[in-house]
Parts: C-alpha cells; structure tokens; sequence
C-alpha cells in the first residue's frame, strides 16, 4: 500500500515543481493560462542615454506557439528557455498618456519562430532612459498549424520607469 501512495505523492512533487517559475521576478499572469504571456524580467545597464530591459515571451500552451521573429532563436532542450528576436512593439506612457514608439523592421530573415510548449525566451528592449513613466512591449503571435488559437500582439504589464530609479540603475 505504500507503494502507490509514494507514486501519488511523487507525481504532486513533480506538479509542484513545475508550477514554480524562479526566473522571472514577475510571476505568470493566472489570469492568463494559456496562449503565450509577455512579462518584464530585469532592467540592464544604461549605454549613453538608453537603458536595456529585458522581457520573456511565454507559451503556456500544450502546443509550440509561433510568432513573428527572425530566424535563429535558440532554445535549450532540458530547460526551454532560450534567445528571441521578435519584431516587437513598444508603447510608453508619457505625460498620462501611451504613444506608439515607431520602429522599422526589415522583413529579411523574418520568419514564424516556434516557443517550444511550456518554453520561454527572453529578449531585450532598449528604452530610452528618461521621458517616459512607463513603457508596454508586445510581441505577434501567429495562429497555430491548426490556424485556431491566439494570434495578434500580446502585451505586457506596464512596466514603471520609477521602479527604475529605486534599484539606482
């Protein structure tokens, strides 16, 4: 009788586990279960007058989930997580309110890049340092193999540009 029930408890162990995410000082949205979810990770160095942030794109999806990237994106096997380059958007709140930052993509090894199913990739944004009280980066998802499922940007949380200045960048 023991035997099964160290099998049970092994399998809540395992499912526990894997509901933890130690990566990311944002936790998953629980709100948002499935599809994939763009989430802040860390603010970098500053370089002259811009500050590199870093955010991860998640698919939460029992299947790969394509976006709008160039080819090259790496993902280790083991973890699932990896390196991204999506064509991203990005907004900032300036004065109370959000305007469009303009960026030029060149279509030239642009491709559909799968996440891998419970993957993550992480990509970086640089921002300029000052002028902005917050900023939203979004990246395009492409429908599945199926053509159902999520599809268009996915947004992240707003990210303040205060929290910034309270980790003396």
């Amino acid at each position: 009788m023991a035997r099964p029930l160290g099998i049970v408890f092994s399998l809540f162990l395992a499912t526990l586990a894997n509901a933890v995410d130690p990566v990311s000082p944002e936790p998953i949205d629980p709100k948002r279960p499935k599809g994939v979810q763009v989430r802040f990770r860390e603010a970098g160095p500053i370089q002259d007058s811009n500050i590199l942030l870093t955010f991860e794109a998640v698919n939460h999806d029992e299947t790969p989930a394509p976006i709008h990237a160039y080819k090259g994106a790496v993902f280790d096997p083991k973890t699932k997580t990896g390196q991204l380059s999506p064509l991203y958007s990005v907004e900032f709140r300036k004065n109370g309110k959000w305007e469009k930052h303009p960026l030029g993509w060149c279509g030239t090894g642009a491709a559909l890049v799968p996440i891998p199913v419970k993957g993550v990739g992480s990509f970086t944004v640089w921002a300029p340092k000052d002028g902005w009280e917050a900023i939203k980066v979004a990246v395009s998802v492409a429908p599945g193999q199926d053509k159902k499922g999520q599809q268009g940007p996915v947004w992240s949380k707003e990210v303040f540009r205060a929290n910034f200045e309270r980790t003396k960048l």
